[in-house]
């Protein structure tokens, strides 16, 4: 199957006064829409993946949105 980079890129987030640079990658899948995108947090040289239930120690992101999807026709 192969798969094609959507959308490289880093998220801005801001929490408690700081602003952070959170470098993310998201896959699309040839069966996309059908299929969520791979989501994955790509962490720079000096950066490290803070495992939690919504990112895993290989950096894939786990959320309800990705996990509950259902392709919609209109």
């Amino acid at each position: 199957m192969q798969q094609k980079c959507l959308w490289c890129n880093r998220f801005y987030a801001f929490f408690s006064g700081a602003t952070y640079n959170i470098p993310i990658i998201i896959w699309i899948m040839e069966t996309f829409p059908y299929v969520p995108p791979l989501v994955y947090v790509q962490p720079t040289s000096t950066m490290a993946i803070k495992v939690s239930k919504h990112v895993d120690a290989n950096g894939r992101v786990f959320l309800p949105y990705l996990h509950e999807w259902k392709y919609v026709s209109f």
